[in-house]
């Protein structure tokens, strides 16, 4: 059964695809129901992303793969890491005693900052990249 691809045309860049590969079954400090996690694979002509993908709890045992629907889902869930991390505001989603675990959200997704640079090419396009990619997200 081969993945679904996901492709978006974003002005200035180009085409942005996304795929994703089941690694699993997941529970941690993080995410506590048991759900499925992927590697999520964006790449465009600039450059290629990796990142781990935790899918909703809810959606486990019966989704086991990504459709265009659930990858849009996906994509959209790494933009926010991004502006989160961008607009520093990770530190308002934990509590004082979740320190490490909030440390721990921040490194990755400072990653997932990293990579997307790598796929929109210059990091002067992050807003604009995610800014068009939300808007394609949200009339799906």
């Amino acid at each position: 059964m081969k993945n679904e691809v996901l492709t978006f045309n974003v002005k200035g860049i180009g085409e942005i695809n996304v795929s994703a590969t089941m690694k699993g079954e997941c529970r941690s400090k993080m995410f506590k129901f048991l759900h499925y996690k992927y590697n999520l694979k964006v790449w465009s002509k600039h450059g290629i992303m990796n990142c781990t993908y935790h899918d909703s709890a809810m959606d486990y045992p019966r989704v086991k793969k990504l459709d265009k629907q659930k990858l849009a889902q996906a994509l959209d869930c790494i933009l926010s890491d991004i502006s989160l991390y961008l607009n520093d505001e990770i530190k308002y989603n934990y509590d004082d005693e979740d320190y490490l675990l909030m440390k721990q959200a921040e490194r990755g997704c400072k990653r997932e900052l990293e990579g997307f640079i790598k796929v929109v090419g210059d990091e002067k396009k992050v807003w604009s990249a995610i800014e068009i990619l939300t808007n394609y997200i949200n009339e799906m």
